[in-house]
C-alpha cells in the first residue's frame, strides 16, 4: 500500500550521463581549445616564470574565446534562419 502511493507522490530519480551537457553551440575544436588551455595553465602554475608558455597560453584563450564567440554566432543565426524559413511557409 505504501509503495504504490509513494511511487504516485515522490518522483523517481533517472540516472543521468551527464550533470551539464554541452550547449548545443560547443564543437570538437571548441573541446580542443579547452583541453589545451587547461593543460597550459597547469604548466603556467608549476613553471610561473616561463614567459613561453605564458604567450602560449594568452594565444590559447584569445583562440578559444574567438572560437566560442564564433559557434555561438553561428548557431544563434542557423536558428533565426530556421525561423525566417518557417515564417515564410506559414504565409
Amino acid at each position: 500500500m505504501y509503495s504504490s502511493t509513494s511511487a504516485l507522490a515522490i518522483p523517481t530519480c533517472v540516472p543521468r550521463a551527464r550533470n551539464r551537457p554541452n550547449p548545443k553551440w560547443f564543437n570538437v575544436n571548441i573541446k580542443q581549445l579547452t583541453k589545451k588551455k587547461y593543460i597550459l595553465h597547469f604548466r603556467i602554475r608549476s613553471a610561473p616564470r616561463n614567459s613561453e608558455l605564458k604567450a602560449l597560453y594568452v594565444t590559447v584563450c584569445k583562440q578559444a574565446k574567438t572560437a566560442v564567440r564564433n559557434a555561438i554566432y553561428k548557431y544563434e543565426d542557423s536558428i533565426s534562419e530556421a525561423v525566417q524559413r518557417h515564417d515564410q511557409m506559414s504565409q
